[in-house]
């Protein structure tokens, strides 16, 4: 059985995202992906990205994102599958300003920052 969680943007939309633990291999399909530790009180959600190839965006060598998020203690990666690259785009800006992940918040304050790896 796999684990889902729902997240809710800034635009008050839901959206499911399948739960991964961090050394679980990733389909090769794109979509958008949430780097994440669980806290007693739940998720902490360290970044958040888009990527059209999961498999090769979160490598761990390469991926900026990945190297913050496993320094903070990142265990788990929600994936929310969507081909469309401007859905992706719209999606990672409404959970960034509604989540404000932790390496968003530590580049720029409170700020969006929206993070693109290939």
């Amino acid at each position: 059985m796999q684990l889902e969680q729902m997240w809710c943007g800034a635009s008050k939309t839901d959206y499911d995202f399948i739960v991964h633990s961090s050394d679980s291999s990733l389909p090769l399909w794109g979509g958008v992906y949430m780097l994440c530790s669980q806290t007693e009180s739940g998720w902490q959600v360290h970044y958040i990205g888009e990527s059209d190839d999961f498999s090769s965006a979160l490598n761990p060598l390469s991926s900026k994102g990945w190297l913050y998020a496993s320094s903070q203690g990142a265990t788990h990666v929600h994936i929310y599958l969507q081909c469309n690259l401007l859905k992706r785009k719209r999606v990672v800006r409404d959970l960034v300003t509604s989540l404000h992940p932790t390496f968003e918040n530590r580049q720029r304050g409170h700020g969006v920052q929206i993070e693109q790896v290939a």
